[in-house]
This record gives structure tokens, sequence and C-alpha cells, in this order.
């Protein structure tokens, strides 16, 4: 081999080898990292180029190319169409790209491609998954099966609480007097696709009513709905004790006017008593 090619030879690979410590410790952040249908979301590309130039940085959303930033050229933006992908131009450039107007169809698959403009350019490439969701439009609803103020101890209440349309389901829950429904009643959960991308949710309660669950008169009963880290909403009912229940329990009582007049009936007749024996 010729002195001048081997020369060049051992030159481009030591160029190599440096391009290659130029693209280490590459990393690329999603913000958040769940995202919210309609919502805005920053990836960031942070790379080490050292002494090279860069060439370009792509973005590809699972094998699709959408974005792709060329400093060399003017403008540095290319966009390629990419159904339900907006790309912020104005906040995208060459470490970032900004997407708003956020689908669910974009959860997946993202990778950022840096590529260095050297003799032999040299290229680093990572992924991360973007996620998004479609958070309920409003808190829950809980409905009774009767008016509030209409339950006594011995009947059973029945309760429902649903949360609209999302992506993915809340996880719906009752807690009755601050204890979780599993300790006091029987509750059921029951999820339903109303699109190909959103799910219903419901909870149902049946709860035997006891003495003991109404404090001063008053039964208080919380729906909570949870997306693990990203929503969490509530609403509550007071059950009111029957005013019914509540007399006769009442009449049950002997009242003080009662209980003197038995007293004093037991006093006379002692009285008579001693008098006889007398």
């Amino acid at each position: 081999m010729p002195v001048f090619l081997l020369a060049l030879l051992v030159r481009l690979l030591a160029f190599n080898i440096q391009g290659c410590r130029c693209l280490e410790g590459l990393r690329l952040e999603i913000f958040p990292s769940v995202a919210h249908r309609g919502g805005e979301v920053r990836m960031t590309c942070i790379y080490d180029l050292g002494d090279s130039p860069l060439c370009y940085v792509k973005w590809y959303r699972g094998n699709f190319e959408f974005y792709r930033y060329t400093p060399s050229e003017n403008p540095p933006h290319k966009l390629f169409p990419y159904p339900g992908i907006h790309v912020n131009i104005g906040l995208s450039n060459g470490t970032q790209v900004v997407l708003d107007g956020l689908g669910l169809g974009l959860s997946g698959k993202v990778t950022c491609e840096v590529t260095t403009d050297d003799a032999i350019p040299q290229s680093a490439s990572l992924e991360s998954t973007l996620v998004v969701h479609d958070l309920p439009e409003s808190g829950p609803v809980m409905v009774l099966e009767r008016t509030a103020d209409a339950y006594s101890p011995g009947e059973t209440l029945r309760a429902n609480c649903s949360s609209p349309p999302s992506k993915p389901a809340p996880i719906l829950f009752f807690i009755i007097n601050g204890n979780p429904c599993g300790n006091e009643g029987l509750c059921e959960r029951r999820v339903v696709p109303v699109s190909d991308t959103l799910t219903w949710s419901a909870t149902f309660l049946t709860l035997h009513l006891k003495p003991s669950h109404f404090k001063k008169g008053n039964l208080n009963i919380l729906c909570k709905a949870v997306i693990n880290g990203i929503y969490e909403d509530q609403t509550s009912i007071d059950v009111k004790e029957s005013p019914v229940y509540q007399v006769k329990i009442g009449s049950l009582r002997p009242s003080s006017a009662t209980t003197l007049h038995s007293s004093c009936l037991c006093a006379l007749a002692l009285f008579f008593s001693s008098t006889v024996m007398r």
C-alpha cells in the first residue's frame, strides 16, 4: 500500500475515533413525561459535539421522520408531514423540538438522531416513549338510589360513581366515613370502551346500613377518581339518618318525667309497706 494512502487511512481512523467520542453522553428528555391531549410537549436532545460541527439533527416518530434541523441551510428547519404532529417552529431548534395540539395517536416511540459534519460523519441516536393521555373533562359524578335524607339503619344504600370518557380510565373508589369501601361495603367496578381510544368507567356501591354508620345522624360517602401521578378529583354526599328512625329510637327511651313518676311510685310503695308492717 502506498505510504500516502496508509497515512491518510491512519488520519481517518484517528478522526473517526475522535468523532465517536464527540457524541458520547447523548440524552433524550421529554417534558412533561405524560402529555395531555391538545396540550404541548417539549423534547430535548442533549449532546456534546466537541470540536466537530453539526450536520443535522433528525426527529422520528416510530420510523417516520417528522422534523430535521440543519444549521448550514436557510432556513434550518425542515418539516415532514405526519398525521397529528404540529411542530412549533418558533420554539424548535438544534437541541429541541416542541409539539403542540397533541393527539392521542402520537403516543409511541420517539427518536432523535445527531450527525456530525466531519470528513467521516458520525451519528448517534436515542429513543424514548411519548405518552399522550386524554383526561376526563369534568370530575366524577355520584348518584344515590334515593334521596340523601331517607335512609335508616337496617336498610341497603346503593350508589354509583362515574367518570367521563378518558384515556386511560381513572380508578374510582368509594370512601365511607373515611374508610375504604372494602372495609364497609361491596364495590363493583366497570369499564366500557366508548371509542377506539376512550373508555368510560363507573363504580357501584352496595352498603348495608348500621347504626354505627351514622355519626351524629350523618353518613359521609366520598368518591375519588385517580389516574396515577397525573389526575385526581373527587365528589362527596352527606347522607342524613331518616327522621322517622330517630323518632322511633327516641320513643323507646324513657323520658325524665317517666323516670321521675316511676321513682315516686316506688317511694310510695315502700312508705305504705313500712306503715302496714308497724
